[in-house]
């Protein structure tokens, strides 16, 4: 159950067994496969920490004080705060991030200490990470025709598709000048009912109280990918400013005789002023942050707020299942990760799961025992290859030099 001993019986099960194949991140050799047990409880020798080659643990130590600081996490900046300086291909141009599975952690995290504490054996400490919207939507994507084979006309959602094409489609049509006018189509696929309707089926939020069909991007037309449920309270989100808007965002005023920007907004029959600011877009970032914050139903400012607001999917986790148990007062945990990056997610990862345990075990009062990692999709990147031969032939002395792997995000 060394950790060494047992990485390099996989990087060479996986050279040996491995199939190529192609992936997002270009080629690869995958096994669909793997687990071991790792015994941590003697942290004098540094169980969780892979000494074939220079590591920045570091690094992982700040992702990991990161992820369970109770501040929300929205930018790359809080894991670099933390020297974690990994994340930045993950983001946004703004270092803006979306994790849902940081959003899931926290509660399951707090509720499973609590559970260890009132009953340590209980069989029902698990953590699950992986948000079943992605499943969703992905299915959405490839859907064909609706299993309905009634007369469109009699379908709930015949309307709503004809609407979208009357826009987009007819001249005629009073808002045809803010859709088809401005080059917003159909796409040939959905001008069949039925392939649409197969679609915003499998959509997450079908047809749910409080929700609408909505385009996530508004420059962009009614086609796989872009239509989503949205709540009604962002519909207009995506509406054209006005005419007369002297900012170039909604519900920010400039005021002439200043030369600075008002934000008010209509609250319970009054006009609330909200603040003054130098600029146009400081305006919008504080009438959105207050909108937000009050959860109020007005229509947000920006395009940025809005696809945070909007986006379909976020950024999904690797490792999504943790399950706790204590026997004789020691704790163990099995690790489950749906895809794991041999070379270089792979030690972060085992050194994430040991500081998970560590912090379980100081909150409960236990010893530390084993952790068993369950892994699918385990891969080594082609150009990683070459690295991983030369790692097999290394000791623990070699701990520290280097071999560099690009990180694939």
């Amino acid at each position: 159950m060394n950790l060494t001993k047992e990485y390099k019986k996989l990087v060479s099960h996986i050279l040996d067994n491995g199939k190529g194949q192609d992936c997002r991140n270009g080629r690869q050799l995958i096994i669909p496969h793997y687990s071991f047990t790792l015994d941590f409880s003697d942290s004098s020798k540094e169980p969780s920490k892979l000494k074939l080659r220079k590591m920045y643990y570091s690094g992982v130590e700040g992702e990991f004080f990161t992820l369970i600081s109770k501040t929300p996490l929205t930018n790359v900046s809080q894991f670099e705060a933390n020297g974690c300086n990994y994340w930045k291909d993950w983001a946004d141009e703004n270092g803006n991030l979306v994790l849902d599975y940081y959003n899931m952690l926290h509660p399951q995290l707090e509720d499973v200490i609590e559970q260890i504490k009132v009953d340590p054996e209980s069989r029902r400490h698990v953590i699950e990470l992986w948000n079943h919207e992605h499943v969703q939507f992905s299915k959405a994507c490839r859907a064909g025709k609706s299993s309905y084979t009634g007369p469109s006309y009699k379908h709930p959602m015949f309307k709503r598709w004809e609407g979208e094409c009357q826009r987009c489609d007819n001249p005629k049509n009073k808002d045809y000048k803010n859709y088809g006018g401005r080059g917003i189509k159909v796409s040939d696929e959905f001008k069949d009912f039925y392939t649409w309707l197969g679609y915003i089926e499998l959509l997450p939020n079908y047809n749910k109280p409080g929700y609408t069909l909505d385009r996530q991007d508004n420059n962009k037309g009614y086609e796989r990918g872009n239509i989503i449920w949205a709540p009604i309270s962002t519909q207009n989100i995506n509406q054209r400013l006005k005419g007369n808007n002297t900012s170039g965002y909604t519900g920010v005023t400039l005021v002439k005789s200043t030369g600075k920007y008002q934000v008010r907004l209509m609250i319970n029959g009054k006009r609330k002023l909200i603040g003054t600011y130098e600029t146009a877009i400081e305006g919008a970032k504080a009438r959105d942050a207050y909108i937000l914050s009050n959860k109020l139903e007005h229509p947000l400012s920006l395009q940025e707020t809005t696809k945070n607001l909007l986006k379909p999917l976020s950024l999904e986790c690797c490792w999504h299942g943790l399950t706790f148990t204590v026997i004789d007062s020691t704790l163990h945990l099995t690790w489950v990760q749906r895809s794991v990056d041999t070379m270089v997610g792979l030690p972060a990862d085992i050194h994430l799961a040991y500081m998970f345990m560590n912090l379980v075990a100081l909150e409960c009062s236990l010893s530390i025992g084993t952790c068993m990692f369950a892994l699918s999709n385990v891969h080594i990147y082609s150009e990683h290859i070459d690295g991983a031969i030369e790692l097999l032939n290394r000791t623990e002395d070699d701990f520290n030099k280097p071999i560099k792997f690009k990180l694939k995000a």
